[in-house]
């Protein structure tokens, strides 16, 4: 959801903005890594997810801080896809004692689950 960022900033003649958030952006994913790392691959994937979740909020604000599109515009077309998200999370996460143990036949069933999730 966050990758057009780039086409926005740049679309608004706002490169300066786009070059801070990509600082930003490099900060906190370096800090998510380095408070990922003792726990492992896991660990860092964890934190990476945890700070592209949290600066999320944040780039669609600076992104409707000035020019045509407004925050309330990304939030409005996102909220299907955020939504569908979650809840296909949540069908997994409840899901997952009922998947085979077979660990390729419990992922390919957790994909099948998410994507009927989602759709519907």
């Amino acid at each position: 959801l966050n990758n057009p960022a780039g086409w926005l900033f740049i679309s608004q003649g706002r490169s300066g903005d786009f070059m801070r958030w990509g600082i930003i952006t490099a900060l906190t994913s370096v800090l998510a890594f380095i408070v990922g790392l003792p726990y492992g691959a896991l660990g860092v994937a964890i934190a990476y997810a945890v700070s592209e979740y949290l600066r999320t909020p944040f780039l669609w604000l600076y992104i409707g801080k000035t020019g045509p599109l407004r925050a309330s515009h990304i939030l409005r077309a996102a909220t299907p896809f955020v939504l569908g998200a979650h809840l296909a999370l949540a069908a997994i996460w409840f899901a997952k004692p009922l998947l085979p143990q077979q660990h390729i036949l419990a992922m390919a069933s957790a994909v099948v689950l998410s994507y009927m999730i989602t759709i519907v």
